[in-house]
């Protein structure tokens, strides 16, 4: 679950990153 957490918080940087 911990793991997911993290992933989740990459891909939220990652879209921030190209929808800025």
């Amino acid at each position: 679950m911990l793991v997911r957490s993290v992933s989740y918080k990459h891909i939220k940087g990652v879209a921030a990153l190209v929808l800025s």
